[in-house]
């Protein structure tokens, strides 16, 4: 039987939901994530929608993100059975979003907000296409 490397980010990222108020809500769409990536795309948009709503913001919500995405995108490769590089680059990947955080929010004190967030953006779409083109080869 072969152990699925997505129950790691899963487990904590249950721990963090659950300690929200009404975050363990959200934690059967996580587990479905696991079985789809649709369902997985789903979970973020919830998750997101929670945080929004929740006013979570600034480290913790991107931690929370960074564990969401890392859940959805690890069972996607447990479910295609990748080499274990591949688990590395989108663990490398993801986890590079706290010290792009720590970036923009050094270039907030500088930049006007709107600039900013462009650049959060464009760095984001970048480190998403970078890690996809990484697995695909």
């Amino acid at each position: 039987m072969r152990i699925r490397a997505s129950i790691i980010p899963l487990i904590i990222l249950t721990l963090l939901l659950s300690s929200m108020p009404y975050g363990a809500l959200l934690v059967p769409l996580a587990v479905l994530s696991l079985f789809s990536y649709l369902l997985g795309v789903v979970f973020l948009g919830f998750l997101l929608a929670f945080l929004i709503f929740e006013g979570v913001g600034g480290a913790p919500g991107v931690f929370l993100v960074s564990m969401a995405l890392l859940t959805v995108e690890v069972a996607h490769l447990d479910r295609a059975r990748a080499i274990p590089i591949h688990y590395a680059w989108v663990i490398f990947s993801v986890f590079l979003s706290l010290p792009l955080y720590l970036l923009i929010r050094l270039l907030s004190y500088f930049a006007p907000s709107l600039e900013v967030t462009a650049l959060a953006t464009l760095f984001l779409l970048v480190l998403y296409v970078f890690s996809r083109e990484v697995m695909l080869k």
